[in-house]
């Protein structure tokens, strides 16, 4: 058993199947979009620096949250169909990654040398169901999902 307090190894590090994404902070948050439209099991997108340093993470719910506040503070009431197609296609193409993503995303990191109790105590704090796994540069050299985490705690 690997216990709660035993830092993720190696092993788990190169062995996980949780896939991710990363998406430098100037892109315009429709090319999040077509991410997460060509990778229906994606939890997320890590957003990075031009070092591919990670500075933040979008989830889905992050988009919806941004649509939402989007939708009521622009009267789409009055205008077709179509209009309120080509309005949400402008503001995608308008809008920064940086604008939307979740800077807890950098705090919600960790180590491979964190404990598996560290790691879930973010994924709980933050309401997250993936962590990025960072090295000492903030570079992502992995990702685990909190059923990753679950799973070595009680194996």
């Amino acid at each position: 058993m690997i216990g709660l307090k035993e830092p993720i190894s190696a092993d788990e590090v190169t062995d996980s199947v949780t896939a991710w994404e990363t998406i430098e902070f100037k892109e315009s948050l429709r090319k999040v979009i077509d991410i997460f439209a060509s990778n229906a099991g994606l939890h997320c997108v890590f957003v990075v620096d031009t070092s591919d340093r990670l500075l933040g993470v979008i989830t889905r719910q992050d988009l919806l949250h941004w649509i939402r506040k989007k939708l009521a503070t622009i009267s789409f009431h009055s205008l077709s169909d179509a209009d309120q197609c080509i309005r949400l296609r402008n503001l995608t193409n308008s809008t920064n990654v940086r604008e939307v993503m979740n800077r807890n995303g950098l705090t919600a990191s960790i180590y491979q040398t964190d404990s598996h109790l560290h790691a879930l105590n973010l994924m709980t704090d933050y309401e997250l169901t993936v962590l990025p796994i960072i090295d000492e540069s903030n570079r992502i050299i992995g990702a685990r999902t909190l059923s990753e985490i679950l799973f070595q705690v009680i194996s």
